[in-house]
């Protein structure tokens, strides 16, 4: 039987602080010292998941073993101005096991977290958000894409990575629409598999729709279900818009490969049936609450308990407000989109279908938040009146 992959696209990642004892520094603050609170020192690691792994041979010849990742997962800075290391670890039963160690990063115009929407979208539109990560010597490798989600259930069906989809160069700025309509899937930690469709792409990115990206999903593979081709890694998202990080233009730049030449230089690796055991993220939450309570005497366990039933139906009916304007807002852009895209001679078909996929997505949403407005409601309801 094969080794058990721990290079698995789709699977988890985690990137911890340099020094656990000082992940702002030398000589700065302690956590403990900032936050009043012991925690477990994984609990500071950055939750991501493991993008398309196989061989590139270099210009000069030499091959190496590489992961391609999100650019922000593997950067040297947190956001909240934690250090953080140079290896890459998956979180599997029994520990954390060393996947490689990043080799090359680039996150140019990532929006941030204190622009509005529109400013977001405007930046993502020209944003790069790639990172390398060369492998360990030894450590088995999946070229298979699947994955379990937050709470381990699955896993999606393996789909073999086939090679790497190239599209059309573009300058800064420009929009291409030759793929609208055509299928993409993604493998996340998080929220697993999901399915939608591709709507444009850019110099740097393809824009998806229903692909449900989350916190954590960062880096997890994005493909072509039809013929196995990997479009690229998850990099952000919009409400039920997201974008993939284009796999052609991150492995092309990374080695300074001409222009629709990457299958060329990238082999995946082969599928491998034995994956190792992964812990899944809410595992961890768990490990981690369970520690926080036994090492700070002043934090009960009611205080990180979850919501309460009136606390979870005030939340859903402000996410139900929110997402409202959200999804009108994505409704008018799709109908842009569509109308551009009609000129551009994408055929009506097409575009049908993918108006067909927007109206359900809606449809999906609306009464995902329907149904957790309701179900709160009657859960803080029979709370209130002591049931």
């Amino acid at each position: 039987m094969a080794s058990a992959a721990i290079a698995a696209p789709g699977a988890p990642m985690r990137l911890r602080p340099f020094d656990a004892a000082a992940p702002f520094g030398q000589g700065n603050a302690t956590f403990k010292e900032v936050t009043g609170l012991d925690v477990h020192p994984n609990m500071l690691a950055r939750v991501c998941t493991q993008g398309p792994v196989g061989t590139v041979t270099l210009p000069n010849g030499t091959k190496q073993r590489i992961m391609l990742s999100a650019g922000h997962c593997l950067a040297a800075e947190d956001v909240t101005g934690m250090f953080m290391g140079r290896t890459v670890d998956a979180p599997v039963r029994g520990g954390y096991k060393n996947i490689g160690t990043i080799d090359l990063v680039r996150t140019n115009g990532l929006p941030s977290g204190y622009d509005q929407l529109g400013t977001s979208a405007q930046k993502a539109l020209r944003a790069e958000d790639w990172g390398i990560v060369v492998l360990e010597d030894g450590v088995a490798a999946d070229g298979a894409a699947s994955s379990r989600d937050q709470f381990n259930r699955g896993p999606s069906a393996p789909v073999p990575m086939t090679g790497v989809r190239t599209y059309r160069t573009l300058a800064p700025g420009e929009i291409a629409l030759d793929n609208f309509a055509q299928p993409v899937c993604k493998d996340g930690s998080m929220k697993g598999r999901n399915c939608g469709v591709q709507l444009f792409y850019t110099a740097n990115n393809v824009w998806t729709l229903n692909l449900s990206y989350a916190t954590g999903d960062s880096g997890g593979v994005n493909f072509d279900p039809k013929t196995g081709q990997i479009i690229g890694v998850t990099s952000l998202g919009f409400g039920p818009l997201g974008t993939a990080q284009r796999a052609d233009r991150a492995i092309e730049s990374a080695y300074d490969l001409p222009a629709g030449t990457v299958n060329e230089h990238f082999t995946p690796a082969a599928p491998n049936g034995n994956r190792a055991d992964f812990v899944s993220a809410k595992e961890e939450e768990a490990e981690f609450n369970q520690y926080l309570t036994e090492h700070n005497p002043g934090v009960t366990p009611e205080m990180i308990a979850p919501p309460t039933p009136r606390q979870q139906f005030d939340q859903a009916v402000a996410h139900a407000t929110a997402d409202a304007g959200v999804i009108a807002n994505d409704v008018r852009d799709f109908a842009v989109l569509s109308s551009v895209a009609a000129i551009a001679g994408v055929p009506l078909g097409q575009i049908a279908d993918a108006g067909s996929t927007v109206a359900n997505a809606v449809g999906t949403y609306a009464n995902a938040h329907i149904t957790n407005v309701v179900n709160a409601g009657v859960y803080a309801a029979l709370d209130e009146l002591g049931y």
